[in-house]
C-alpha cells in the first residue's frame, strides 16, 4: 500500500470494529482512491499506526488531538458520521482537509466504514480567487457586463449599471444593441471573432437618452474544450476626457498658430521662414525693407506705424498674386517673400520688382493721413546661411542707395562683417585690459594766438604699441551694446587728466550718447563736476531723429555749465535752421571744406558764409583740419575764431 505523502493529503482508511476485512475486498476499494490505509481498532498493523500517530487534527476552535484518536472514536460516537473540516497537522504542514465517513454496515454492537480524508488547499485558494474576482467584478469603478455566446446579457456591476442607467430587470436577457446599436454590436463581434478581442471609442446611449462616449474593451471567455462560453465588456465614460483632449487640441493650434504667426500682420513669422527653408529643395528669398520707417513712426506715432505694417503686408500679399511665393513678416519693418524651386532666381527678382513698383505708386491711408513708401530689396538663394546673406544683401543696397541687390561672394560683404566683428572683439579687451585711453588736440584762438581749449580723442592702445583711431573703431562700436562703455571710460580718463587743468575741454557726444538714459546723467553729473571748463560737441554728421530729446539734453548741459558746439557742420546734413534749434555756442566747420580751402573758391564762400551767419547771431566758429600756415593764414583772414589741425598741435596724450 502507498504510504501518506507530504506534499497532499488526501487518503481513505477502512475501519472495523470487529475484524480487518478481506484484502481482495480492501484492494477494490483502495483502486477507487489516490491510496487506502488499513486501520483496525482491535488489530493495528504496526506499519500503519507509526504513520497515523505523526497525523494530528485541529478544529474550528484550535484544539488538536491524535487523528488515532479521532478514528477510534468514531464507532463510539455516531455523530461523527456526517463531514467535518479540520486542518491536519503533518510534518510541520496545517492542510486544511474534510473528513467524509461513509458506514459499509452498522449495527449496535458494529461499525465499520470508510473515512475519506480529503486536501482542501488547493479548494480554499480557488475559492479565495472566485472571492477576489468577485469583488473586483463588483466594485470595479468600470463598468462590467458578461453576455452569453448568444448575445444576451446575463450579469452586470453596480458601475455598468450606472453608467448606462438599466437595472438588472430591465438589462438581463437583452443584448448591448439597446445601448451601442444593431450596427456596431455587429461590427464589435465581428472584430472579436476575427481578432480575438475588441478596443475602441463608441457612442453609448443612455436609458435617459444621454449620449456618453465609452472606451469599450471586450474579450471572449471560453470554457476547457476552447468552445466560447461568454463575452465580457469593460466600459469606461471618457466623455469628459474627451472634451477636454478636444480643448487641449484647439488650445495647441492656438499656441502653434502664435508661435507661427506674426501677432501684427497675420503673415507667418520668422520662426516659420526658417521651418520653410528647411522643407525647400531650391529656396530663393527677398528681404523688403521700408525705407525711413523710423522716421514716419516717429513722427505719426506707433499706432500709425503699426497700422502701416499691416497694411504694407495686406498689399505685398495681395500685389504677389502668385501662389509660388510665400509671404513673412520679418523683425521690425521687414518682410520676406520665399519661392522655390518653381521659380528661377532671374523670374524671382522680376516678380519682386514688380511688386516694389506697386508698392512705390501706392498710397496707404491711416486715420485721413495718406503717405508713400519706398522698398528696398536683398536677395538671396540655396540654404546655406540665406537668411543672412538676403539680410547683407538688403544693408549693402542701403548704403550703396540701391533699391535691390542680389548676394554676391565679389561684394565681399561677408569679409566686411567678419572684420566688424574682429574689431569688436578687439573694443572689448581693450576695455578689459583698461587700453582704451585719451589724447587731446589743441584749439588756438586765431585772435590772441593763444591755446584755450583741448579736444578730447579716444584712442585704443595695441599690443604692437600703435594706437588705433576713432575712425577705425567708432563706426563699428556704435553698433555694438559695448559702445556706452567707450563713453563711460572717457569720462573717466578725462576727469583724472583735466582736474588741474584750467583750459577749457571739448568732449564728443553721439546722439546715441544723448539717447542713452545712463550716459546722459552721466555727461550731466561731469559738466557739474568740471563747471564752467566743458564744452560738448555734438555730431552734426548724425543724422538727429530725435530732435526733442537732443534739445532738451542741451538746455540740461547748459544750466549746468557747459557750452556747445556743432561739430563737422558742412559735412552732408548741414542745416542752418539746426543751428538755431540746438542753441550752440560753438560751430566747428568740418574737414572736407577746409583742407583744400585756400586753393577751392566754393569752400571759400561756402566758409565765408557759414562765419558771417555765426557772427550775426553771436556764435563762434572752429576751423577743423588746419594742417599748413597756408590754410591757417585763410581761416584767420575769413574772420573764423579758432583753429585746430596738426599745423596747430598734434593729440597727445597729455597736456
Amino acid at each position: 500500500m502507498e504510504k501518506v505523502k507530504t506534499e497532499q493529503f488526501d487518503k481513505t482508511f477502512l475501519i472495523t470494529s470487529d475484524r480487518i476485512i478481506d484484502l481482495e475486498e480492501i484492494l477494490s476499494i483502495c483502486k477507487r482512491h489516490d491510496s487506502c490505509v488499513l486501520f483496525s481498532p482491535d488489530k493495528k498493523e504496526e506499519t500503519d499506526l507509526k504513520i497515523l500517530n505523526k497525523i494530528k487534527l485541529q478544529d474550528s476552535e484550535g484544539k488538536t488531538f491524535p487523528l488515532v484518536d479521532f478514528l477510534k472514536n468514531i464507532p463510539k460516537d455516531k455523530n461523527f458520521l456526517d463531514k467535518k473540516n479540520f486542518f491536519v497537522m503533518y510534518d510541520g504542514k496545517k492542510i486544511p482537509v474534510e473528513i467524509n465517513i461513509s458506514p459499509l454496515t452498522e449495527n449496535e454492537d458494529s461499525f465499520n466504514g470508510l473515512i475519506t480524508i480529503r486536501d482542501l488547499t488547493e479548494i480554499r485558494e480557488t475559492e479565495e480567487k472566485l472571492n477576489l474576482f468577485k469583488n473586483i467584478f463588483l466594485e470595479a469603478q468600470d463598468g462590467i457586463a458578461v453576455i452569453d455566446s448568444n448575445g444576451f446579457y446575463i450579469i452586470q456591476n453596480e458601475a455598468h449599471k450606472n453608467l448606462t442607467g438599466y437595472d438588472d430587470n430591465e438589462i438581463l436577457g437583452k443584448t448591448p444593441s439597446i445601448s451601442i446599436g444593431e450596427e456596431k454590436l455587429e461590427e464589435i463581434m465581428n472584430t472579436v471573432k476575427k481578432e480575438g478581442k475588441f478596443r475602441g471609442t463608441v457612442k453609448l446611449r443612455t436609458k435617459n437618452g444621454k449620449t456618453l462616449d465609452i472606451d469599450l474593451s471586450v474579450f471572449p471567455v471560453k470554457d476547457r474544450y476552447g468552445i466560447i462560453r461568454y463575452y465580457v465588456g469593460i466600459k469606461r465614460d471618457i466623455t469628459d476626457i474627451l472634451k477636454r483632449e478636444e480643448k487641449l487640441k484647439e488650445l495647441t493650434e492656438k499656441l502653434k498658430k502664435q508661435l507661427y504667426t506674426d501677432p501684427l500682420t497675420g503673415l507667418p513669422n520668422r520662426k516659420k521662414l526658417i521651418e520653410d527653408i528647411e522643407r525647400s529643395e531650391e529656396p530663393k528669398l527677398a528681404v523688403l525693407n521700408i525705407n525711413n520707417f523710423k522716421e514716419i513712426n516717429d513722427f505719426y506715432g506707433q499706432y500709425f506705424g503699426d497700422q502701416l505694417l499691416k497694411e504694407v503686408g495686406k498689399k505685398l500679399k495681395d500685389f504677389a498674386e502668385d501662389k509660388n511665393l510665400l509671404l513673412y513678416r520679418n523683425y521690425g519693418d521687414e518682410f520676406i517673400f520665399l519661392a522655390d524651386k518653381n521659380i528661377n532666381l532671374k523670374d524671382f527678382i522680376i516678380k519682386i520688382k514688380n511688386i516694389l513698383r506697386k508698392i512705390h505708386t501706392y498710397t496707404f491711408k491711416t486715420d485721413d493721413t495718406e503717405v508713400h513708401i519706398y522698398m528696398t530689396a536683398g536677395f538671396a538663394e540655396g540654404k546655406e546661411k540665406l537668411i543672412s546673406k538676403a539680410d547683407m544683401a538688403l544693408k549693402y543696397a542701403k548704403q550703396h542707395r540701391k533699391n535691390v541687390q542680389i548676394y554676391n561672394k565679389s561684394l565681399k560683404i561677408e569679409e566686411q562683417y567678419k572684420k566688424n566683428i574682429s574689431m569688436t572683439k578687439k573694443i572689448k579687451e581693450a576695455l578689459e585690459n583698461n587700453k582704451v585711453t585719451v589724447y587731446f588736440q589743441p584749439i588756438l584762438n586765431n585772435e590772441t594766438l593763444k591755446i584755450e581749449s583741448y579736444e578730447t580723442l579716444v584712442r585704443i592702445k595695441e599690443d604692437s604699441g600703435n594706437h588705433l583711431l576713432p575712425e577705425n573703431f567708432l563706426i563699428v562700436a556704435k553698433k555694438s551694446p559695448i559702445y556706452p562703455d567707450i563713453t563711460k571710460v572717457i569720462l573717466d580718463k578725462t576727469f583724472e587728466k583735466i582736474r588741474n587743468i584750467d583750459k577749457k575741454i571739448s568732449l564728443n557726444l553721439s546722439i546715441r550718447d544723448i539717447e542713452n538714459t545712463e550716459i546722459n546723467e552721466l555727461v550731466i553729473q561731469f559738466i557739474k563736476d568740471n563747471k564752467g571748463k566743458i564744452i560738448i560737441e555734438i555730431l552734426e554728421s548724425e543724422s538727429i531723429k530725435d530732435l526733442e530729446t537732443v534739445i532738451d539734453f542741451i538746455k540740461r548741459a547748459k544750466s549746468s555749465g557747459a557750452e556747445i558746439a556743432l561739430d563737422d557742420f558742412g559735412s552732408g546734413y548741414s542745416n542752418f535752421e539746426l543751428i538755431l534749434k540746438l542753441d550752440v555756442d560753438y560751430i566747428k566747420i568740418d574737414a572736407s571744406l577746409i583742407k583744400n580751402l585756400h586753393s577751392c573758391m566754393e569752400s571759400k564762400i561756402i566758409v565765408e558764409t557759414i562765419v558771417n551767419f555765426a557772427k550775426k547771431l553771436n556764435k563762434k566758429t572752429v576751423a577743423e583740419f588746419v594742417h599748413s600756415e597756408e590754410i591757417f593764414k585763410t581761416v584767420k583772414s575769413l574772420g573764423v575764431d579758432y583753429s585746430q589741425g596738426y599745423f596747430i598741435g598734434e593729440p597727445k596724450g597729455e597736456i
